[in-house]
This record gives structure tokens, C-alpha cells and sequence, in this order.
């Protein structure tokens, strides 16, 4: 019997402040910087998982979710099933990494992006995402 690969289902971010800059985190334990999310929990939606990751990462509250885009990306150990929103950040002045996952956060234009060490997964997404460059 063919042993099953195992399915994670996340959720990401396009989060945008008032000047259409994407809002980025620095993972605390391997440095690279990622679109804010994470995985989806039983029983929750991938729009539930994206407000309780910002408020979790970043501290932030985000309104106006839609969704864009959804990527399958096929790892030789798993698949990531990754359901991606924009939505706009409400409360910048209070945000905050958490410390814990997160240790820094970062706004940046997606032209920028570049300058950053992205994880694997979020330059396929922002290369993936052709709908984002009319929005930031």
C-alpha cells in the first residue's frame, strides 16, 4: 500500500498598510522573512487562521480580507495547500513582533521584496501572485 502524503493547509497574507506597502516577518529561528499566516487549524476557515496569525506575529488587526490567489506547492516530504488574502492593516501603531516566531517586521513594496532573504515559499507565492503588483 502507497504510503499518503501528508496535506498542510495555511493560510497567507498580502497585509497592507495605508501606503500599499506589504507587511513582512523575519522568522525568529531561520532569519528569513515571510508573508504573514500560518497553518489552518481543524475546523477553522483560512480566513479565521489569517486574522488569529496577524494578531498572534504581528499584534495587528487587519480588515477587508479577499481572496487572490490559491497555490499547491508539492515538497518531497509533504504538500502545502496555501490559500492567499489581502487584506489592510488597521492598527500599524501598535504592532509588534511576538517574539517567539517572529522577530522583526518589515513594509516593504513588492519590487523591494527582493532585497530580502525570503523563505522558499514566499518568493513562489509573491512570483506566483500576478494580481498583487496592481495593489502594491
Amino acid at each position: 500500500m502507497a504510503k499518503r502524503t501528508p496535506i498542510k493547509k495555511l493560510s497567507r497574507l498580502v497585509l497592507l498598510n495605508e501606503e500599499q506597502k506589504l507587511l513582512l516577518g523575519r522568522q525568529a529561528k531561520r532569519r528569513l522573512w515571510h508573508m504573514i499566516g500560518g497553518g489552518v487549524e481543524k475546523g477553522e476557515s483560512p480566513e479565521a487562521a489569517l486574522l488569529r496569525e496577524a494578531r498572534q506575529e504581528a499584534h495587528v488587526f487587519c480588515s477587508k480580507l479577499e481572496w487572490i490567489h490559491t497555490e499547491t506547492i508539492i515538497w518531497p516530504d509533504h504538500i502545502e495547500e496555501i490559500e492567499c488574502f489581502r487584506g489592510y492593516a488597521e492598527n500599524t501603531h501598535q504592532m509588534r513582533p511576538d517574539y517567539k516566531e517572529i522577530d522583526a517586521l518589515g513594509w516593504t513594496t513588492i519590487h523591494n521584496t527582493r532585497h530580502f532573504a525570503l523563505t522558499s515559499t514566499t518568493r513562489l507565492l509573491l512570483q506566483n501572485i500576478s494580481i498583487i503588483s496592481q495593489f502594491v
